[in-house]
């Protein structure tokens, strides 16, 4: 004989929620959605049989944005309660698709870098200035078509830290003709530090050594920009003044380096 349903059984409120977000998508699109319920979505596919709204919120409330979220280490990640590694991946996956994505859709529309307005519009299309400071390099071909980005994270709101050799190694195996250098002020004003001018002379130096030309480093902060153009055409005339005790570089281990990671 059937037990009869007791009084205490409670409904499920959750259930068929995640088809009807699925049908809210179809219907309306994301525009329609509030943050956590995007985000929850996304985690619909990344753990399948689990309520996701609670982790949802959870995540917003630790990183502050969705764009924070999947851009968070994946250390950080599986080191949150609720998150597993499929989760992190997937999160991760999502950030770097949408870059990835992007930079193709713009390879083919992209004619030419070969003014300050085309790099400035380039720039603010992909990127935002995030809460750390970040540098860029963007590789050119001899007619000023990108070849090849090359980023690396800050250490905070205001540094940036890389190894000069290697990026410079990095640079000579994308066989460009000129680069043009891009570093972010996240709360500050877009004016060159001491530091930001001396760091463009030995990047001048290092790509004059390789045969590069260093066509603008360029400053933005979250509203402006600053090009240094001016200041690295004042730069050239001091070039050949104690070179050596300027920038201490083998050139000849840095054209080796390039060419073996090319034939890795």
């Amino acid at each position: 004989m059937k037990k009869a349903q007791t009084s205490n059984s409670k409904p499920n409120l959750h259930a068929g929620h995640r088809q009807r977000l699925k049908n809210k998508f179809v219907e309306f699109g994301l525009d329609s959605f509030n943050e956590h319920e995007v985000l929850e979505l996304i985690l619909t596919y990344a753990i399948p049989y689990k309520d996701t709204n609670e982790l949802a919120h959870n995540l917003l409330n630790m990183y502050g944005s969705i764009y924070d979220v999947c851009n968070a280490k994946y250390e950080d990640l599986i080191a949150n309660r609720g998150i597993k590694r499929e989760s992190a991946i997937f999160l991760n996956l999502l950030a770097q698709f949408s870059d990835y994505m992007y930079s193709k859709k713009d390879r083919g529309n992209i004619k030419s870098l070969n003014n300050i307005k085309s790099i400035i519009s380039y720039f603010r299309k992909k990127h935002i200035v995030k809460d750390k400071e970040e540098f860029f390099c963007l590789c050119l071909s001899s007619n000023y078509a990108l070849i090849k980005e090359i980023k690396i994270e800050g250490i905070d709101d205001l540094s940036v830290s890389f190894d000069f050799k290697l990026l410079l190694s990095q640079i000579t195996a994308t066989h460009c003709s000129s680069v043009v250098f891009i570093h972010t002020h996240p709360h500050g004003q877009c004016i060159p530090s001491k530091e930001d001018i001396d760091i463009t002379f030995k990047l001048l130096v290092g790509c004059k050594l390789l045969g590069i030309e260093l066509s603008d480093h360029i400053i933005f902060n979250e509203d402006n920009y600053y090009s240094m153009k001016n200041e690295i055409e004042n730069m050239h005339n001091s070039y050949h003044n104690n070179i050596a005790d300027v920038f201490q570089i083998d050139y000849m281990n840095v054209s080796k380096n390039a060419d073996d990671d090319e034939r890795k």
